[in-house]
């Protein structure tokens, strides 16, 4: 009798084990997703951030050079035509942004993370 209640407790305890194992296996598993859509998602986040203060630079440079006195490019029509490909190129990133689902309009910022308390300002 006595060594039966001992066997009987001695394989609950190794249930207990194994079931404490797998739950701890599963876990690190989502873990390992987890960390992994971050590292994902970081990398997409710093890449559009990159695509955007390019953009943000080739229009300064334009919107500088109209407003000196004297352009260096005499033509209007390329500034134009610079500015004209600037927004397309915007126009497509804010697409493929909300292609993703990860785009809130708020004069056209970004927001990564929808629990972020106010959205992501380029400067």
């Amino acid at each position: 009798m006595c060594w039966g209640v001992l066997a009987l407790g001695f394989a609950l305890v190794m249930a207990f084990l194994g079931a404490g194992g797998w739950i701890a296996v599963r876990h690190s598993q989502r873990i390992r997703s987890s960390v992994a859509d971050l590292a994902r998602d970081q990398l997409l986040i710093a890449r559009f951030v990159h695509d955007v203060q390019m953009e943000e630079n080739a229009m300064t440079e334009v919107l500088h050079q109209l407003a000196q006195f004297r352009p260096a490019l005499q033509d209007h029509e390329s500034l134009f035509r610079n500015l004209e490909q600037s927004d397309q190129h915007r126009s497509l990133l804010l697409v493929e942004l909300s292609a993703l689902g990860r785009v809130r309009r708020s004069d056209d910022r970004v927001c990564p993370e929808e629990h972020l308390p106010h959205p992501v300002a380029v400067r």
